[in-house]
């Protein structure tokens, strides 16, 4: 009797194995091209950056590649050939000044916006010939979270598509922590926990999937390109340009999504949950010099029916989101590290 169930609980396993990956095999591989179009902080090459710490990077419109450096405190932007073309801002607080982990979005052929969570505020960068511009008045497109994974948009607008798909692989998917909306609305996410398969969404349905250079740190995809940085043993930094081949014709509706409002309790003790996070992963870092992704060896305690998920940890900092599993309802908090577009060190972010 037992052997009888024991093969039946097999079979059903197998099974279910076998399903996934046949659901895995039937996403179109989009091939990228192993050597990068572009590449700036080769330290092999005695003319090339020398980056402190790249917070981000970004190809516009234009084809200038944009590069957040922490540790200059600047934008840097770069023509098709690597070569620097500006470099714009300085440690400070005034204008045109920048504190340290800044982001980037871009807002046209040749402009773009940088959050500077420090101060906190968004500063214009435009023209073909870059200059920083005024104080933004308002927010761009910032990060957002969902059934606990934390995407990065292009706009203000969440496709409506997303944010039920988010909540439907929650659990199939166990890695999934990151996700990008690109100009044509496809959603990116990373599916593995090497952080090197992503897949390309549109309505619902996977419609491709590449595979990454290993510990290449994806900061944005743009049609037939995925822009990210690379550190050697060394921890000096490569901003890099992959070319993939992606078919015409695919992108995905962009019908705006209704932001979720959940009862103030509900938010409330969400909120109070990450708090408790926040102290327990300094007790953490009392005793081990670094913060952990093991959420569970964290023990705090969450509201019902909710889960506590750690995106991301490391020495200087970490990521994490608390999310209610029937509605996908989510609330992040970070602390150190580089905060999303749009958010700010050790404050909760709830929704979009």
């Amino acid at each position: 009797m037992h052997r009888v169930v024991a093969g039946i609980a097999l079979s059903i396993l197998l099974g279910a194995c076998g399903d996934r990956q046949a659901d895995r095999d039937e996403i179109p591989d989009w091939a990228l091209e192993s050597v990068p179009m572009l590449a700036v902080g080769d330290v092999t090459d005695s003319d090339s950056a020398v980056f402190g710490r790249v917070t981000d990077a970004r190809l516009l419109e234009s084809g200038l590649l944009a590069v957040a450096d922490g540790g200059a405190r600047a934008v840097i932007f770069f023509d098709s050939a690597g070569q620097e073309r500006a470099r714009l801002g300085q440690r400070g607080r005034g204008p045109g000044e920048f504190t340290g982990s800044m982001t980037l979005i871009g807002l046209g052929a040749d402009s773009l916006a940088v959050w500077d969570p420090g101060q906190p505020r968004w500063t214009l960068i435009a023209g073909e010939a870059p200059t920083l511009s005024a104080e933004a008045p308002v927010s761009p497109g910032v990060a957002w979270i969902h059934a606990g994974v934390l995407v990065r948009g292009e706009s203000a607008l969440v496709p409506d598509w997303v944010p039920p798909l988010l909540l439907e692989l929650a659990d199939s998917l166990s890695e999934l922590r990151f996700g990008f909306v690109d100009e044509t609305a496809l959603l990116w996410l990373n599916t593995d926990a090497a952080g090197r398969e992503w897949r390309a969404y549109a309505g619902r349905e996977a419609v491709g999937r590449i595979t990454l250079p290993a510990d290449l740190r994806p900061t944005q995809f743009r049609g037939n390109h995925v822009v990210g940085v690379q550190a050697d043993s060394l921890g000096l930094e490569q901003v890099v340009v992959h070319s993939f081949v992606r078919p015409s014709g695919i992108g995905a509706a962009a019908g705006a999504a209704v932001p979720p409002s959940p009862d103030p309790q509900a938010r409330g003790e969400l909120i109070a949950a990450m708090r408790n996070a926040v102290v327990a992963q300094e007790m953490h870092y009392a005793q081990a010099a670094s913060y952990t992704t093991d959420a569970d060896s964290l023990a705090v305690t969450m509201p019902a029916g909710a889960r506590l998920r750690v995106l991301d940890a490391d020495s200087r900092g970490w990521r994490g989101v608390g999310w209610y599993t029937a509605t996908g309802y989510s609330c992040g908090m970070m602390v150190g590290g580089i905060p999303p577009r749009g958010w700010r060190e050790g404050e909760a972010r709830c929704g979009w």
